[in-house]
Order: C-alpha cells, then structure tokens, then sequence
C-alpha cells in the first residue's frame, strides 16, 4: 500500500515538473518575442525622427542640399566622415551607429541615410528629393520629399 502511494505520488511530481517546465518555456518565448518587438519599435522610432527632421531641415533650406549639409556639420559639431555630401552634390550620406548616433565612415557603420536631391522640376514647379534608410544594405524606410517655393505675385491693383 505504501509503494502504491509513492508511485502515485512521483507520477503526480513528474507531471507537475513536466507542466511548470512548458510553462516556463511558452514564457520564455514571450519575453524573446517580445524584446525583439521592442528592438523593431525602437528602430522604427528613431528612423522616423531622423527623417522628420532631416525633412524639416530640407525644407526650411528650401530644397538647397548644401544649406541642409552645412546645418548637419555645425549642429551635430560632426566631422566630413560622418556627414558626407557626394561629389556633385546630389546626395547626402549619414552614418549611424546602433544606437542612431553619427559614426565616422571607419566605425562600426548600421544604418546610413541616404538625402537624395532630384532638383527643380519646372513643369510642376516643386523640388523633389527622398529619403532612404538602409541597414545591411537593404532599404528599409522611404519618405518622398516635395517643396513649392514661393514665387513673387504681381502688384495687385484694388478698385
């Protein structure tokens, strides 16, 4: 009678440590699944930022790529090798660490920002240009940029 009672007693043991042991397995995926979210939701985040404010950048420049380059230099008090205008000046390239912060060129490098200036287009009268994050170099974030300058009216006359 006494073994019978262990035994049960063990079995009862063996599927409680089996159940606490899957248990603890679903919730360690949960926590795994959900720190990598995190990690997306803060990447997303700050690509966001880094785009408004480059688009704001872009526009209060009025669409002049070299205003935009310079702003970049003195406010972030940054080298030529983490903010880099292109040889015909159609582009600006940034580089980022990790943590969204602006590397030089040698540096560990994870994302680059990529300001691309398509110009004034006359018969739509808007400059044009884009914003593209990529990682890895994959392209990852997108933002089209559109300005209209504004142009001088003629003297109106009221009678």
């Amino acid at each position: 009678m006494k073994s019978s009672k262990s035994s049960l007693f063990l079995m009862e043991l063996i599927i409680s440590i089996l159940f606490f042991s899957l248990a603890s397995a679903v919730c360690i995926q949960l926590f795994a699944k959900s720190h990598l979210l995190d990690q997306k939701t803060k990447r997303q985040n700050q690509t966001v930022i880094w785009a408004e404010n480059l688009a704001s950048l872009w526009q209060s420049s009025e669409g002049n790529l070299y205003t935009v380059y310079t702003r970049l230099q003195s406010d972030y008090d940054v080298d030529n090798a983490s903010v880099y205008l292109t040889n015909p000046g159609t582009s600006i390239l940034l580089y980022l660490d990790k943590d969204f912060n602006l590397t030089g060129i040698s540096a560990d490098i994870t994302y680059i920002i990529t300001l691309q200036d398509y110009g004034y287009d006359a018969s739509t009268q808007l400059f044009s240009s884009a914003i593209d994050f990529s990682q890895n170099g994959e392209s990852f974030y997108n933002l089209e940029l559109k300005y209209h300058p504004a142009t001088e009216r003629g003297t109106a006359t009221h009678e």
